[in-house]
């Protein structure tokens, strides 16, 4: 659900999401004149698979970002939202499971966190799957 636009005063357009599964993600373009030269997606975690999943762009239009500063994800996540820092704390600590026709039990991806995971298991779900998918601890995490 898009929650906030500006068109921008100037050379720049500002768009905020908010997703049913909580991830917030802001995306700020760069458009001098009437040419787009970039944008920056900044979501609210450093849940960089979970961010792209949501978005309507192909895998190979996006780029990672580099931090020109030095910084990973987690430092610049815990500088500006130092009340996630628990939640953020556990990005890898949950798996999503799958039980195949023949009971055969899969992961499905890699580890991620609580959100990721349930967002995953609500749009494997939403697209009508055979298959039972839900989430668990990984085994060693909290």
């Amino acid at each position: 659900m898009l929650t906030c636009w500006d068109d921008g005063i100037g050379d720049v357009d500002v768009w905020a999401w908010e997703y049913p599964c909580g991830l917030q993600i802001l995306i700020r373009a760069w458009h001098p004149g009437h040419l787009r030269v970039a944008s920056l997606i900044s979501p609210d975690s450093p849940e960089w698979e979970h961010t792209r999943r949501h978005l309507p762009f192909h895998e190979q239009d996006l780029i990672r970002p580099h931090n020109p500063d030095g910084h990973d994800d987690f430092s610049l996540i815990a500088k500006y939202y130092p009340h996630r820092l628990a939640e953020i704390a556990n990005l890898h600590a949950f798996q999503v499971w799958r039980i195949d026709d023949n009971g055969n039990v899969f992961t499905v991806g890699e580890p991620t966190s609580e959100r990721d995971a349930r967002c995953q298991v609500a749009m494997y779900e939403a697209r009508g799957h055979k298959q039972m998918y839900w989430v668990a601890a990984v085994v060693g995490q909290e």
